[in-house]
């Protein structure tokens, strides 16, 4: 799943390019039912910024914000 993120006026950076993060939900063999409610629960319950890998943007917003950028993106 891809997300974006730009931050609010709250953070004081707000505006700028926003970044797209990657979370790749693994199969872990249980029932896709059971796999959806893990995967909302876990967005419901933690940040995704701090589990999904910046896939888009720019490198400089993405230091600016804290974020390593990847290699590959």
């Amino acid at each position: 799943m891809t997300f974006g993120y730009a931050p609010g006026l709250g953070s004081g950076k707000p505006d700028g390019v926003p970044l797209q993060f990657r979370w790749v939900v693994p199969d872990d063999g249980t029932p896709p039912e059971a796999q959806a409610a893990a995967a909302l629960h876990r967005l419901a319950e933690e940040d995704p910024k701090t589990y999904g890998q910046v896939c888009g943007g720019n490198r400089e917003r993405a230091e600016e914000l804290g974020f390593s950028w990847p290699d590959s993106a």
